[in-house]
């Protein structure tokens, strides 16, 4: 093989791995949820978090 064949397939391999990770990175965004994407609890969640407190019924046991 040619070393400019090897390249363009070391390129594409690298695009490849790039489209799919925008790809999940987009997926997961548009998923539909209030809360950032980090799934930490930073300041972004803590309204999330005080409204599932405030409506979330106790388990009756």
């Amino acid at each position: 093989m040619d070393a400019t064949i090897i390249q363009y397939i070391g390129i594409a391999v690298l695009f490849c791995v790039a489209l799919v990770y925008v790809y999940r990175r987009t997926k997961q965004s548009l998923k539909g949820e209030k809360t950032c994407s980090k799934g930490c609890d930073c300041p972004a969640n803590e309204k999330n978090n005080a409204f599932l407190k405030a409506n979330t019924s106790p388990n009756k046991t």
